[in-house]
């Protein structure tokens, strides 16, 4: 059976001097594993289309459930080369945190619609890529059913006050009187930052809790477009990922590299 479908390239795994596996990322299939035929060679007609984020059509056969084949592929668009190292680091981070969330066979339109306009507001350069980054990890997290309630302190529900923590594991916030409680309760001082333990709790000013809540709720067309101070910004980027990083419980070589090149 041969069919066509859009994708975006996330992962090339190497088979040979010539071949690879593509992981592709679908609105209709979630990630796609696609063997590609000769497409490393020099002259491929199809090399551009699969490189690693480019955003293409490919013509697929489809001869056994668990083997998929391409014979062609068209490109629509190419994030791969943003002439700018920062922002082709960050793309990278973005295409391996897909393919960490992104299922086999799981259709997700929201997902792909995330991943596009994530890697269109980058190469548009609208917005500063530390704000890309920490809207980017807080959507894909709460689409995939880890939004952290921000409606309020878990424990007595104020909202309106500055001394208040991101209880990361729980995905809730706690205000300060509601944590000296637990202190107390627990006879020892709750971990506040990250020490190795499970509770993991950051303080949380409120300008960076009124971006998360944008963040998760407002329609994906405005994603990127809010403004609040360097030093919220700044706040907000580690909040944001402290609170993916202590859910899947494992780092990103892709991170650290976007960390490396942001520092130079």
């Amino acid at each position: 059976m041969q069919f066509d479908v859009k994708g975006l390239v996330l992962r090339e795994t190497a088979v040979g001097e010539n071949d690879c596996w593509l992981d592709v990322l679908t609105s209709e299939s979630g990630r796609m594993s696609v063997y590609a035929r000769g497409v490393r060679r020099y002259k491929s007609r199809n090399r551009d289309a699969t490189l690693p984020l480019s955003y293409s059509v490919f013509t697929l056969q489809k001869d056994k459930p668990d083997f998929i084949v391409m014979r062609e592929a068209s490109r629509i668009e190419s994030f791969n080369s943003m002439g700018d190292l920062v922002k082709n680091a960050l793309a990278m981070y973005a295409a391996e945190l897909l393919c960490e969330f992104a299922l086999p066979d799981q259709p997700d339109p929201a997902l792909m619609r995330l991943a596009l306009n994530t890697l269109y507001a980058l190469i548009h350069g609208k917005y500063p890529p530390a704000q890309i980054k920490a809207a980017f990890e807080l959507r894909l997290m709460a689409d995939q059913g880890f939004a952290p309630d921000l409606s309020g302190c878990a424990s007595c529900g104020a909202s309106d006050t500055d001394d208040i923590f991101l209880d990361v594991m729980n995905g809730a916030l706690v205000c300060g009187p509601c944590l000296k409680k637990r202190e107390e309760t627990a006879g020892a001082d709750v971990p506040r930052e990250d020490d190795g333990t499970a509770a993991v709790l950051v303080p949380a000013s409120r300008t960076a809790v009124s971006a998360m809540k944008y963040i998760v709720s407002v329609p994906l067309e405005r994603l990127f477009s809010f403004r609040i101070p360097d030093g919220a910004m700044a706040e907000l980027a580690s909040l944001t990922e402290k609170f993916l990083l202590h859910h899947l419980e494992r780092g990103f070589v892709t991170l650290d590299f976007y960390k490396q090149v942001n520092r130079l």
